[in-house]
């Protein structure tokens, strides 16, 4: 057990380090280095995720890879896209939203070193967990289950219909209006059971899908509920929101290969297959007005890849704002999700702003591009920067406890409905 530790965790993660230092003297001796900045972010996720492989025996369909695809994409896309044509010293590391600024090479190297940092912590606790320390509840009444899924599917269904019927409105809304009306205010009637529908139907696909699992079977009303998850999700594309399109996109993958076993070479067709997706993304995105496509498609994926990972710098510009100025409702909102559904009931003079980070970043920093409707994104990177409140050494910790906790989920979803309902939940809520 411990050679499999040694080799799994211990030497993956030493190499990792190593070679970042090797980087960080490099880049810092020699101007004009930066793209070793690329290639060192892309060892420390081959290293990974050679390692996880091994750790998992060849089933990487796992949330923890849809967390990894995320951040490569997210976080990493303007690395890519430097390497595939783009600039270090114009694109990577600039802010050019509303609010313009470009890193000093030394802020640079700051920036890299904590998002390398980040991904090896958590591919660290990821490593680092052993099967002993997963306990979910045990669900074995199997027949019980049978009789009360008829009930579940026909409630999903239900809720299905309505988020489908959400999700067109808000296409419409967006169209109109602009992307902001996405975040409508969260006092009015409308937005509350907006909010509500989606919460339950997202909660009660969990829990079909976690019955399913338990007792093996897959009835048409079964069907018809992924068909709606899927569906709605997939037309979330038309309102601007790329990063709800992607993650279905794998987390419905996940699923279909849950417990199939990926060869080198299956790797090397997913890695194609994002580069795919990415491009998709771009030319659905480009109909919504939110995109536009190149005059060439290398040049459209360097574009898709430069705006995907734009939250580099949103993650930079959520760290200079001290974490105690942000609006107590929307730090509350990162532990009980839905608080704000619950606070604009106790004063109804709350707005947007104070309740989403994203939003008070945005009215901070480009107050009249907010007033126009459009909004940033967010980021995990940024949520650990705020309940860190700043501290680095905090900050790494919570990614490795990431990392760890998505093992754990992993580990323990096929040993209850619990497990299996959380399986699918998280991995709708990393990105």
């Amino acid at each position: 057990m411990r050679d499999i530790k040694l080799t799994t965790c211990a030497i993956p993660i030493s190499i990792m380090i190593i070679s970042l230092l090797f980087s960080y003297m490099i880049i810092g001796l020699s101007p004009g280095m930066e793209w070793i900045m690329a290639v060192q972010f892309f060892a420390i996720l081959l290293i990974g995720l050679v390692a996880v492989y091994k750790k998992r025996k060849g089933k990487i369909s796992t949330p923890f890879l849809v967390y990894l695809v995320g951040f490569s994409l997210f976080i990493g896309g303007r690395f890519i896209g430097a390497l595939l044509g783009g600039s270090f010293t114009d694109s990577v590391f600039t802010f050019d939203f509303g609010y313009c600024y470009h890193l000093s090479q030394n802020d640079q190297l700051k920036l890299f070193i904590i998002v390398c940092l980040s991904l090896i912590a958590t591919f660290w606790g990821y490593l680092s967990a052993g099967r002993k320390d997963t306990k979910f509840p045990y669900t074995s009444q199997r027949q019980k289950l049978s009789r009360n899924i008829r009930f579940f599917e026909v409630l999903t269904v239900i809720l299905g219909v309505l988020y489908l019927w959400q999700t067109i409105s808000s296409i419409q809304r967006v169209s109109a209006l602009g992307y902001m009306t996405l975040y409508l205010d969260v006092t009015t009637y409308q937005a509350r059971s907006e909010l509500l529908v989606r919460a339950l139907f997202e909660s009660m696909v969990a829990i079909t899908y976690g019955l399913h699992r338990q007792t093996g079977k897959l009835s048409k009303l079964t069907y018809a509920i992924f068909l709606l998850f899927i569906l709605s999700n997939l037309l979330s594309i038309l309102t601007g929101a790329r990063g709800r399109f992607i993650t279905v996109v794998l987390v419905t993958l996940m699923v279909l290969y849950r417990n199939r076993r990926f060869t080198p070479k299956t790797v090397v067709f997913i890695c194609l297959g994002a580069f795919g997706l990415v491009t998709l993304t771009n030319y659905l995105t480009s109909i919504t007005r939110f995109s536009t496509v190149g005059s060439s498609p290398l040049d459209g994926l360097v574009a898709t890849l430069n705006g995907q990972g734009f939250t580099l710098m949103l993650f930079d510009l959520s760290t200079k704002v001290e974490p105690l100025d942000y609006p107590i409702n929307a730090i509350i909102r990162l532990f009980i999700p839905g608080w704000q559904i619950v606070a604009s009931f106790f004063d109804s003079s709350l707005k947007q702003e104070d309740l989403y980070l994203s939003q008070f970043l945005m009215n901070k920093f480009s107050p009249n591009e907010y007033a126009m409707g459009y909004g940033f994104g967010w980021s995990v990177l940024s949520d650990f920067y705020v309940i860190a409140l700043g501290s680095k050494v905090v900050f790494l910790l919570l990614n490795f406890g990431l990392g760890r906790f998505l093992f754990r989920i992993e580990d323990g979803a096929s040993k209850s409905l619990f497990g299996e309902g959380l399986f699918v939940v998280v991995s709708l809520s990393l990105f």
